[in-house]
């Protein structure tokens, strides 16, 4: 069993993030209008001029889990004057970053401030070019220039596939197709059928938070985002989905974003306790047996078309489900990884085992096995295996349950 559920909620993702190359970008910050403008940066200027911009030399440094030096914290003043800063950047959200690569401060403060002055930043706008850096990747190169990891496929249960095509044929007379949904919130209530039953595998551990790390009025608009957040507040998978992917370099700047999202996701769990440290973070995009590096979710051809192959088009709903499920298991994992350092870690500091801790690792135990399980069903079942496929889905799933 779960040790019993931590209050603090944190977020990390799935995939590693920087926390403080230099970066360049061009970005703007979307205001009121030109005379409110005026009026609000003379207040900013006024206000920044009141404080004391050394007053950062005077923050108290902290100290990280095994006591090593590690970055300043911001008082409120500080903070004010830091965010105030933000709004006179040509950059903000890269400046951003970096501000979370320098200091400690409370984000919620943070995020209030930022409300507060209608300055809204948004990831969405950072380009690869930009930020690729901070993962040590050549902003010269394209996708196929990135570093990829193995890529499988997680055998789901029978009846755990037929809830999903319930659940997209439902949601599909709700919204209509994709091509007919012009807006991004039914294309993301469409969308979330591929995972709700798979979400609810995790019984209660993982729950899906619709939500940005930086948010304001035009964060999410143009793209659809799901984190979902594990037992602890962790974010466990982020995915962002487009309607039209366009060139490869398009799809570099849809990337820019995710590496700019988990680089404060990994920020914001330093702050927690649950940053599990990488001086030279990287980013992979995963790989499947044959090359390829993509999901597909298409709508279903018309019931008119002569060419219609209803099999055809359940068996790649299923495919990308497993490829889904693989993603939760493996991300599944890693928080609970995140959890179990940081209970063994708290224990090394107080010289005794904390409870937590045999949990933690219990589970992890049984999440691997679930995962490699599943595989191993996926594996039966392109062997032809039916049965043999079958049982291990459902070994895999009992494995989930008992964590």
């Amino acid at each position: 069993m779960l040790p019993k559920r931590a209050n603090k909620r944190a977020e990390t993702s799935d995939s590693s993030s920087s926390r403080g190359e230099n970066v360049n970008t061009s970005l703007t910050i979307e205001s009121a209008g030109p005379s409110t403008l005026s009026k609000k940066r003379k207040a900013e200027e006024e206000i920044i001029g009141s404080l004391d911009p050394s007053a950062s030399s005077q923050s108290q440094n902290v100290k990280g889990q095994e006591g090593a030096e590690l970055i300043a914290v911001l008082n409120d003043n500080q903070l004010i004057f830091e965010t105030m800063k933000l709004a006179f950047d040509k950059e903000p959200e890269l400046t951003l970053l970096k501000l979370m690569g320098k200091y400690n401060f409370s984000f919620e403060k943070m995020k209030d401030l930022l409300k507060r002055e209608n300055m809204n930043l948004n990831f969405s706008r950072v380009k690869y070019k930009q930020i690729s850096s901070r993962v040590g990747l050549l902003p010269q190169k394209d996708v196929d220039g990135i570093q990829t990891f193995e890529m499988h496929y997680a055998r789901l249960l029978k009846e755990t596939f037929v809830k999903i095509i319930d659940d997209i044929d439902l949601l599909g007379k709700q919204y209509g197709t994709t091509e007919k949904q012009n807006n991004e919130e039914a294309r993301a209530r469409y969308l979330s059928a591929y995972f709700n039953q798979i979400v609810g595998m995790f019984g209660g551990v993982i729950f899906n938070t619709p939500e940005s790390i930086i948010e304001g009025k035009i964060t999410t608009k143009g793209r659809i985002e799901y984190q979902f957040k594990m037992y602890g507040g962790i974010t466990i998978v982020f995915i962002e989905v487009k309607q039209k992917s366009g060139t490869n370099f398009e799809l570099l700047d849809f990337i820019a974003q995710v590496i700019a999202e988990c680089d404060a996701c990994a920020w914001v769990n330093h702050q927690d306790g649950r940053y599990i440290g990488d001086p030279s973070p990287q980013f992979f995009i995963g790989n499947f047996q044959g090359g390829s590096k993509r999901i597909r979710i298409e709508d279903p051809p018309s019931s008119f078309d002569s060419d219609y192959d209803c099999r055809n088009h359940v068996l790649l709903i299923r495919r990308s489900c497993e490829a889904l499920y693989y993603m939760f298991l493996k991300s599944y994992i890693a928080g609970l990884d995140a959890n179990w350092n940081r209970s063994t870690q708290t224990g090394e500091r107080e010289d005794k085992e904390r409870d937590s801790t045999p949990g933690w690792l219990n589970a992890r135990s049984k999440g691997e096995a679930a995962l490699n399980t599943a595989i191993q069903g996926s594996e039966e079942y392109f062997r032809g295996e039916l049965a043999n496929s079958e049982g291990s889905a459902k070994l895999a799933a009992d494995f989930l349950e008992e964590h």
